[in-house]
């Protein structure tokens, strides 16, 4: 629920002990509410989308990956 509300207390629970936050997966079909909230959320990237599914990274670990973001018009059409 927090993160379809773009409210970043969702992460507290998920950092690692170096301060680090996972890949976010989330499936196109029953992760729209999600997808929409962190889509919204300062210092999120969405760096791979498809009809199936949509990839975030902590902003951060995107630019030193060099992962530029890319656009969600893929997810607008889930199969």
């Amino acid at each position: 629920g927090a993160m379809a509300a773009a409210d970043r207390r969702w992460e507290q629970g998920l950092r690692d002990a170096q301060g680090r936050l996972p890949v976010v997966i989330l499936d196109s079909r029953g992760g729209r509410p999600q997808i929409n909230g962190l889509l919204q959320t300062p210092g999120w990237r969405l760096v791979f989308a498809d009809h199936a599914a949509a990839v975030f990274l902590e902003s951060k670990q995107a630019d030193q990956l060099g992962l530029r973001p890319v656009s969600p018009a893929p997810l607008l059409s889930p199969p």
